[in-house]
């Protein structure tokens, strides 16, 4: 019998579609290499680990497990709508943010009809799941280095565009929207389109001065979905929550696509808790800052190309030996991010480490870099 994927019963965009690469886990490079010290900084994870007002709501929580969840997450969006003072109304919980990009497309394009913009070197979950759904995604080039081409993503679009995605800061170059740019986006994108700002890393940006959220620009623009997560600085990767602010008209049509029970019993437990805990959140962000001018002098130090960043990772350059630096990385128990699934073939992604293991990244980084 031939295979499914030539026969015709798999559609062309589901059979030309490669999954997403996740980083290593450590459990498998330990098994794999037979090594007992290794160290992952390859997928934004939150160093610190996850916010201990959550840790303590999740071991507590676990009486009502034999029932479904709340499908309106009714009491997490109620503290999300007060936290950011907008009605209960606007906010929509979902499986993490990255399960609303796909809710949205879902529910604002047509299969083989609509198309979808965002920058060239964004979140590749973008292109993946339009191209899981059957939509033209279509990528703009940047400008000034790697950062985002505004004039050019207007440009852009069409009578056929649905959707325009900017990450902001971006994943995987770590840039983000001056406050110009970010209004000139707002307010000259056609009204018609719905605008999607992916603000994953907002709580690394914001103690920034030079960083706007496009909060402020609710007013300006109707079509605006603004995307947030606990993955990241509440460190809750594990438990897949996030949340969309918009119209109430925009979160009842996503409502209309969304799976019953998308967001689990524990994870919004722990969102819950974790919104709460701004003890975490500011030793968060002063660990990432740290951090990151840390990471920043270090690749000064060894000649590495590093780009400007504003969230938990710096995107370097290592030029063509890039695959061989994350190879030799990988053998001494560094996890880094390869980039050339994500058309950077030149790049690797290296996210935060705790303070514990300054050591041993710095000592790695330097042998393999010296080598």
């Amino acid at each position: 019998m031939p295979s499914m994927l030539s026969d015709g019963t798999v559609p062309s965009h589901i059979g030309e579609l490669l999954p997403y690469q996740p980083g290593k886990p450590i459990e498998e490079v330990r098994r794999q290499l037979g090594l007992e010290h290794v160290v992952k900084i390859a997928s934004n994870e939150n160093p610190l680990g996850p916010s201990p007002l959550a840790l303590k709501a999740m071991a507590t929580d676990q009486t009502v497990l034999s029932r479904y969840p709340d499908a309106a997450c009714h009491k997490l969006t109620s503290v999300l709508a007060e936290q950011r003072g907008v009605p209960q109304d606007e906010i929509v919980a979902t499986a993490g943010s990255n399960e609303l990009i796909g809710l949205a497309m879902r529910a604002f394009c047509q299969p083989g009809r609509d198309n979808v913009v965002m920058p060239q070197y964004s979140f590749i979950s973008y292109k993946l799941q339009a191209k899981a759904q059957a939509i033209e995604s279509r990528e703009v080039a940047p400008v000034d280095g790697l950062r985002c081409n505004v004039e050019g993503i207007l440009a852009q679009v069409d009578e056929f565009t649905k959707i325009v995605f900017v990450a902001h800061p971006n994943n995987p170059t770590g840039a983000h929207l001056s406050n110009e740019e970010l209004a000139t986006l707002i307010r000259k994108l056609p009204a018609r389109i719905v605008l999607i700002i992916d603000e994953a890393y907002y709580e690394y940006a914001v103690v920034s001065d030079d960083y706007t959220s496009a909060e402020k620009y609710r007013g300006d623009r109707e079509r605006l979905i603004i995307t947030r997560t606990f993955s990241k600085a509440y460190g809750l990767a594990g438990v897949r929550v996030g949340y969309g602010i918009s119209t109430s008209e925009i979160t009842g049509i996503i409502h209309r696509g969304r799976r019953p029970f998308n967001v689990n019993t524990i994870a919004q437990t722990a969102a819950c808790a974790a919104a709460s805990d701004d003890d975490f959140l500011k030793a968060s962000q002063k660990q990432n800052t740290q951090c990151i001018a840390e990471m920043q002098s270090l690749f000064d130090e060894l000649n590495v190309r590093h780009e400007p960043t504003r969230t938990n990772f710096i995107l370097a350059k290592f030029g063509p030996a890039s695959q061989s630096v994350h190879d030799a990385l990988l053998n001494r128990g560094l996890i880094v991010r390869p980039m050339a699934n994500w058309g950077l073939p030149d790049y690797l992604r290296i996210s935060t480490y705790h303070e514990n293991d300054r050591e041993f990244v710095h000592r790695i980084l330097r042998e393999v870099c010296a080598s």
